[in-house]
C-alpha cells in the first residue's frame, strides 16, 4: 500500500500550494481535497485499482476519509478487466492496511451482477469485501443463475436472479467471484424461490467487461453461474413443487444439482422423501438414506389403486423403492421406482421390480382418462414379477397397468389369480372393484375348479313311460316312474371358457363364463355360450375375499345349452341346475332324450335320482303343447315261456 500512501501525500501537498494554505499546515494537511483521482499499479505496471472521491480528508498517516467514494478494481494484468466498481457515500481508508470500511450503504457492480448493502469492510490484500447487513445481489439476464431445482423443465436462465441475506462476503477470484450469503438467505429466480441459512455461489468473470464499468443489467451476458451451495433449512419453491433439504449443491451451467440429508419433494398429489437427490434439467433421481432407509413416495387420492372403489380412492398410497426417478415434461410427471418396489394402498399390497406412475402437470390436459386435475395420478405401470395381494386374493403377472380413475387394472404376461382355493390363468386378467375378469382363447381356455357337486342323473330300471300331448301349457309327466337313489362317486367340477368374470363381496359369489363354456363334473357335461355360477361362502370366511370355496348354490347355462349325462341328453336355451335340491330346470325349446323316449316343451324339470320329467308347454311358444315321444314298440312274437 506504500504507493497509495505516497500518491496521497503528493496529491495533498500539491493541493496545499495551489490553495496557498499556511505553511504550518503542510506538515499535517487538514483541508479537504475536491474531486480527486488516485491509481494504484501492480509491479507489472498494470492498474490494480483506481480511487475516486468527491472530497478527501487526510486524518493522519494511517487513515484517510473519503466522501462520494468510487473504487474501481482491475484484474492487474494484461486483460485489463474491470472486476468490481464500488460506490459509497463515505469511506474510511486505512492506508498501511490496504483496507477500507464504512457504516454507510454500498453499491457494487460486477461483470454480471449488481450488489447493494449497508455497512461494509474491504480488504485489498484479500480482494474481498464483507457487507454487514441488508445485502442484495441481482444477477444479469443469461447469467445461468436458475440454481438447478428452480428451473427443471421450464428453466429460468433468461430471468434475473435476486439473492438477499443478512450478511455477505464477496471475494474476487482470478477467474470469477465468490459469494457467501449468511443469515436468512432468499433467492428469487423467475417464478422460483430458495431459502436457506447459508448460500455460497461462484460466478465467472465476464470477459467483455474490459475497461468498461457496467451500470445496467439489461444486456445479456454469457452463462456465468458455475456453482451454488445452499445449507441449513433449505426450502425451494416453484409453481408446482416444494423441496426441503439439508444441503443443495448445484452446477447450473451443467444443469446438475444434488440434494443431500433428509430431503422431501412436495408436488401436486404427491410427496417424495429420500436421503439424496440427483437433479438434472428434466429429471431427478431420489435415493434412499445412508442409514438404510428407502426412498418413499406418498400419493394422494389413489387408495387401493382404484381397485377398492370410491371408498378407498380418497385414501393415500405409499410406494417404497431403492431409487425413484422423477421425469418432467411440459404436461406430466413420470415417477419411475426401481429396486425392491413395494406399494401399500388401502387393503392392497403390491411388490414388483419396477413401477412407473404418471400424473398431470397441467390442468385440463387430455389423457385417455379425459381432462384431469393437476397432480392426479391417471396411470401406473408395474413390471417384473408383479404380485398383488388384497383380502385373501393374490394376483401375479409380468406387467400390471393400473387406471385409478377408471378403477381398473390390466394384468399381462402369464397372469394368474388365486383366491386361496382356486387359481385362474389366462392371457389377460382385468381387476376392478368387486370383479375379476380372466381372458383366455380357443387354444388356451380359462379353467376354473369349482367345489364338487352331487350327481344330477339317475340309475336303475325303468317301469315304463307315458306318452301323448298336453295342450294349453298343461303338464305331462312320465308315469309309473320309480325313484332311484344315486350313489355316484363325486368328481371334480371343472369349467372352462374363453372369458371368466368373478364377482365378489357379501355372503355369496357369482362367476360368469362366456364363449365356448364347457362344464364337466360328476356324471355331467354341460356346454353353452354363457354360464353363471353362484356360490355360498364357507362359514367363517371373510365376505370380501372372493373365495371360490363353499357350496355351489346355482348354475345357470344360457344359449345353445347341451347337458349330457349317463343315459340322458338334454338341450335348451337356458338350463338352471340347483345342486342342493338336485333339480335341473330346462327352458326355451327344451328337449330331453333317453332310452325311453323324447320329451319336448317350453319347460322341463328333472329331479336327481328320478326318471320322472315334468314337461310344460307354453301358449306363447309354438303351438303351446308339451310332447313325449316313446320309442317304437317291439312287435315280434315272443317264444313261449318268455
Amino acid at each position: 500500500m506504500q504507493s497509495f500512501h505516497t500518491a496521497w501525500i503528493v496529491f495533498l501537498v500539491a493541493g496545499f500550494y495551489l490553495l496557498q494554505v499556511d505553511a504550518a499546515e503542510t506538515m499535517q494537511p487538514k483541508a479537504p481535497i475536491q474531486n480527486f483521482r488516485i491509481p494504484r499499479f501492480a509491479e507489472s505496471g498494470y492498474t490494480q485499482w483506481v480511487l475516486r472521491g468527491e472530497r478527501g480528508l487526510y486524518k493522519n498517516a494511517e487513515e484517510v476519509a473519503v466522501e462520494g467514494m468510487e473504487l474501481r478494481i482491475y484484474s492487474g494484468d494484461a486483460r485489463k478487466l474491470v472486476e468490481l466498481s464500488m460506490v459509497s457515500p463515505q469511506a474510511e481508508i486505512l492506508i498501511e492496511e490496504n483496507r477500507a470500511f464504512s457504516e454507510e450503504p454500498i453499491h457494487i457492480t460486477g461483470g454480471n451482477f449488481t450488489l447493494n448493502g449497508v455497512g461494509w469492510n474491504w480488504l485489498g490484500e484479500e480482494k474481498s469485501i464483507r457487507v454487514q447487513s441488508r445485502a442484495q445481489v441481482v444477477f444479469a439476464q443469461g447469467s445461468g443463475a436458475s440454481l438447478g431445482p428452480l428451473a427443471m423443465i421450464d428453466g429460468n436462465s433468461a430471468e434475473r436472479t435476486k439473492i438477499t441475506s443478512d450478511e455477505l462476503l464477496l471475494r474476487t477470484l482470478e477467474d470469477g467471484y465468490y459469494f457467501e450469503f449468511m443469515g436468512n438467505v432468499s433467492v428469487v429466480s423467475g417464478e422460483g424461490t430458495l431459502r436457506s441459512r447459508t448460500l455460497i455461489a461462484e460466478v465467472d468473470l465476464a470477459s467483455e467487461s474490459a475497461g468498461v464499468v457496467q451500470t445496467s443489467l439489461e444486456t445479456e451476458g454469457g452463462d456465468s453461474m458455475r456453482y451454488v451451495l445452499a445449507r441449513d433449512a433449505v426450502v425451494v419453491r416453484t409453481a408446482e413443487r416444494v423441496i426441503r433439504t439439508e444441503q443443495l449443491e448445484s452446477f447450473p451451467a451443467e444443469n446438475r444439482s444434488e440434494l443431500s440429508g433428509l430431503t422431501e419433494v412436495s408436488l401436486p398429489g404427491a410427496l417424495i422423501t429420500g436421503g439424496r437427490i440427483e437433479m438434472g434439467a428434466t429429471q431427478a433421481i431420489v435415493h434412499g438414506q445412508v442409514t438404510g432407509g428407502r426412498a418413499q413416495m406418498l400419493l394422494f387420492r389413489t387408495g387401493g389403486l382404484g381397485l377398492g372403489g370410491d371408498s378407498e380412492l380418497s385414501e393415500e398410497t405409499i410406494v417404497l423403492a431403492d431409487r425413484i426417478t422423477m421425469v418432467e415434461d411440459t404436461k406430466e410427471y413420470r415417477f419411475i421406482f426401481q429396486g425392491r418396489v413395494e406399494v401399500l394402498s388401502g387393503a392392497l399390497r403390491q411388490v414388483s421390480e419396477k413401477l412407473t406412475v404418471y400424473s398431470r402437470k397441467v390442468a385440463g390436459s387430455v389423457t385417455p382418462e379425459g381432462s384431469e386435475e393437476i397432480g392426479q395420478v391417471y396411470q401406473m405401470l408395474a413390471e417384473g414379477a408383479v404380485v398383488i395381494e388384497r383380502d385373501g386374493q393374490e394376483a401375479q403377472a409380468e406387467s400390471v397397468r393400473y387406471h385409478p380413475l377408471r378403477e381398473s387394472a390390466e394384468l399381462t404376461g402369464s397372469p394368474e389369480f388365486s383366491d386361496g382355493e382356486s387359481t385362474l390363468r389366462g392371457n389377460r386378467i382385468d381387476l376392478a372393484p368387486g370383479r375379476v375378469v380372466v381372458y383366455g382363447s380357443e387354444a388356451e381356455p380359462v379353467v376354473v375348479h369349482l367345489p364338487e357337486i352331487a350327481d344330477f342323473g339317475y340309475t336303475g330300471p325303468s317301469r315304463g313311460m307315458g306318452s301323448g300331448d298336453s295342450d294349453s301349457g298343461e303338464v305331462l309327466s312320465v308315469v309309473d316312474a320309480e325313484e332311484v337313489t344315486v350313489e355316484s362317486e363325486l368328481e371334480p367340477t371343472v369349467v372352462q371358457s374363453h372369458e371368466v368374470i368373478i364377482y365378489h363381496g357379501g355372503d355369496s359369489q357369482r362367476i360368469d363364463f362366456r364363449e365356448n363354456v364347457i362344464v364337466t363334473g360328476t356324471n355331467l357335461r354341460v356346454t353353452s355360450d354363457k354360464m353363471e355360477v353362484y356360490l355360498d361362502k364357507e362359514d367363517g370366511l371373510d365376505g370380501g375375499s372372493g373365495s371360490l370355496a363353499g357350496d355351489v348354490k346355482r348354475i345357470i347355462a344360457r344359449e345353445n345349452v347341451e347337458i349330457v349325462q349317463a343315459g340322458r341328453t338334454a338341450t335348451c336355451q337356458t338350463a338352471e341346475l340347483l345342486p342342493r335340491g338336485g333339480i335341473v330346470i330346462l327352458t326355451g325349446q327344451a328337449r330331453v332324450v333317453d332310452a325311453e323316449g323324447t320329451a319336448e316343451g317350453h319347460r322341463i324339470t328333472l329331479n336327481r335320482g328320478q326318471r320322472r320329467a315334468r314337461v310344460e308347454g307354453s301358449l306363447e311358444v309354438g303351438d303351446g303343447r308339451a310332447r313325449v315321444t316313446l320309442p317304437a314298440l317291439d312287435t315280434e312274437p315272443k317264444n313261449a315261456g318268455d
